[in-house]
């Protein structure tokens, strides 16, 4: 339950905003909420508003796009300004500024929906359909399917949800999708719930293709932070000569060095010859992570962001010149697919697990602002970056395609644990 709360606070509220190469991102302060989803705004006032927010973009966005995107943006606007014949709720205003904004397809530029329920359902949308994680109280179990929410095909909503999440590739959208499904604000924009609905009947299909129904409660979002989980650790599998590295985030700090310092001592004091480096669901942070792993590996120079090459200072001549492997997901986002592009280009690393959330073009340091009089929340990128091939924009495709499954699910097992354990030493 925990993990669910920490999805729906974090991740719908920035969206998996991600992190940038240089620094995390920074965020102003914005308005106090203190305008209801209900209230009405007269068409001045809406067009006001909407202006403001191209004005934004207009400054500190668009600026670094190319001409084509600048004019198709101005015309989106154009059209949805002449559309606006009658005075709308924040609400729908929110959720039009949501679709106008996701067709930037840059996952750090953003509309807040300011979700107050949510269903407590820990879902991913995975190649036989969104898949029920965990066993909740309401009677959906791990593997379950969900076919249906209130009776609408679960397909008619996911084609639906995908026109307003902000995302550079549609993996990083199907990422998404699994937690946005659970939003009550959301659900009703869908036309699925409305405000007078706790719960939402829930229609799968079980891993032994049984059709089930289970009516689920729809709970408040807990704001605490709960426990602070590990960002780094390591896994060791000596008797199949390989060892994971796990970054749940890329930061570049004590704690990364620490961990990547003790990982590489077990690698070297058991002659490990495979390394796996875990990016999956990494959200980002700093590329600037992968010039301390490099300080580990046989290799002087490396190409960096701008087809730039940076000179490697090793901490000894202990260095590793085994397989290097990356493990990604469409959960690989921002600052990390960046991270894998590397490896991969600088010491030939395999990628292998699910296509990357993010690209190799991504965008960054977003400002948060609010809209003066919906106080509307929403988020516009500042920067962009890209590796040293900028004409590969979308994701990264893994050399061993290695997805999670239902049967993985329902056993709980990890896929790249089980792929590792049937590797010959």
């Amino acid at each position: 339950m925990r993990k669910i709360l920490c999805i729906i606070t974090i991740g719908i509220l920035l969206a998996i905003a991600g992190c940038n190469k240089v620094e995390e991102d920074k965020k102003s302060n914005l308005s106090v909420q203190n305008v209801t989803e209900e209230e009405t705004f007269s068409v001045k006032e809406i067009k006001k508003d909407i202006y403001e927010l191209r004005l934004a973009y207009d400054t500190m966005h668009l600026s670094k796009r190319d001409k084509k995107i600048r004019e198709d943006f101005f015309r989106r606007y154009d059209e949805i300004v002449s559309s606006i014949n009658r005075p709308m709720t924040k609400h729908e205003i929110r959720f039009m500024l949501m679709k106008y904004v996701a067709t930037l397809d840059d996952g750090h530029s953003w509309v807040e929906i300011e979700n107050e329920w949510y269903l407590p359902m820990n879902l991913r949308l995975i190649g036989e359909g969104l898949a029920v994680l965990n066993d909740n109280d309401d009677g959906l179990n791990k593997g379950d399917i969900v076919l249906e929410i209130n009776g609408v095909d679960i397909d008619e909503i996911l084609d639906k949800l995908k026109k307003i999440i902000s995302g550079e590739t549609i993996h990083g959208k199907k990422y998404k999708m699994s937690y946005y499904v659970t939003a009550k604000n959301v659900l009703k924009y869908l036309e699925v719930v409305n405000d007078e609905n706790d719960s939402a009947l829930i229609k799968v299909k079980t891993p032994k293709n049984e059709i089930k129904s289970c009516t689920v409660k729809f709970v408040k979002i807990n704001n605490s932070k709960g426990e602070k989980t590990k960002e780094y650790f390591h896994k060791g599998f000596k008797e199949f000569d390989s060892a994971v590295f796990v970054y749940k985030r890329c930061r570049d700090n004590d704690e990364h060095k620490e961990a990547i310092k003790s990982f590489f001592e077990y690698v070297y004091d058991n002659n490990i010859s495979n390394i796996f480096i875990d990016l999956r669901d990494n959200p980002g942070g700093h590329t600037s992570i992968a010039e301390e792993f490099f300080k580990y590996i046989d290799i002087d120079k490396f190409y960096y962001l701008y087809n730039t090459k940076k000179t490697i200072e090793h901490y000894n001549d202990k260095l590793y010149d085994g397989e290097i492997y990356v493990v990604t997901s469409n959960g690989t986002y921002s600052a990390a697919p960046l991270i894998a592009y590397m490896l991969k280009i600088n010491k030939e690393a395999k990628i292998i697990g699910e296509p990357t959330g993010g690209g190799n073009v991504v965008y960054g340091r977003p400002r948060y602002v609010t809209l003066p009089i919906t106080q509307i929340n929403y988020s516009v990128s500042t920067f962009i970056t890209h590796f040293s091939n900028r004409d590969v924009k979308y994701t990264l495709e893994p050399d061993i395609y290695m997805p999670l499954t239902v049967s993985d699910i329902v056993q709980g097992v990890d896929p790249l644990e089980e792929w590792i354990k049937g590797m010959k030493k």
